[in-house]
C-alpha cells in the first residue's frame, strides 16, 4: 500500500498526551521555531498547540503524504507552514530551534 492510500484509509488518532520528556524540554527551553518532521495527521502538533507549548512560535510540519498535510492544515488554526517531503531540499533548517 502506498503512503497516499494509507493516509486515506489508515486510522487517525488524536491524544491528550505527549511525552513528559518533550513537555519538560519545551517548558524549560526558550525556542522560537519548531519542526515536526513526519507530522502525520498532526496529533502531536494539535496537542502542543492546545496546551500552549507553541504559542508565538514559528511552526513547520512535514510529511510524506499530501493528504496528511491537508489534514494538518485543516485542524490547526494557528499559523503553520507545511510542506510535502519533496520540497524539503529548500527548507530553512538553519532557523529552526526544535526539530522533532
Amino acid at each position: 500500500m502506498d503512503i497516499e492510500t494509507y493516509s486515506k484509509v489508515g486510522p487517525q488518532y488524536y491524544s491528550d498526551e505527549a511525552s513528559s520528556l518533550l513537555k519538560k524540554y519545551l517548558t524549560k527551553n526558550d525556542f522560537h521555531s519548531f519542526l515536526d518532521a513526519g507530522c502525520g495527521d498532526g496529533n502531536l502538533l494539535n496537542y502542543l498547540f492546545l496546551n500552549g507549548f507553541l504559542n508565538n512560535k514559528e511552526v513547520f510540519a512535514i510529511d510524506l503524504s499530501k493528504n496528511r498535510i491537508e489534514i494538518v492544515k485543516n485542524i490547526i488554526d494557528e499559523a503553520i507552514v507545511v510542506a510535502e517531503i519533496a520540497s524539503v531540499h529548500n527548507f530553512p533548517t538553519q532557523k529552526l530551534s526544535v526539530k522533532l
